[in-house]
């Protein structure tokens, strides 16, 4: 499986990237920080999913432009939350 995660967070890009690459199935993951970054990286890598952050005012845009860039690729939105104590 080859992974486009998207997210303007550090951490959270970093972070999935590092628990992505240990699974046996994933071939490789690239990372972009935005929809722009994400197109950019769309024209030389075709993923088979890319993990989008919805916590981005313009991410149902973004979805809309990734997928309209590169159809055939799932589109899975996330969204880091608050724990609950």
């Amino acid at each position: 499986m080859r992974i486009l995660v998207v997210s303007s967070v550090r951490l959270m890009r970093d972070g999935l990237a590092m628990m992505l690459e240990q699974r046996p199935r994933v071939e490789t993951v690239r990372l972009a920080r935005s929809a722009d970054d994400a197109i950019t990286v769309l024209r030389d890598f075709t993923p088979t999913l890319v993990l989008l952050d919805i916590s981005a005012a313009d991410s149902i845009a973004a979805a809309q432009r990734i997928a309209a860039h590169a159809t055939g690729i799932q589109v899975l939105g996330f969204a880091a939350g608050e724990a609950e104590h």
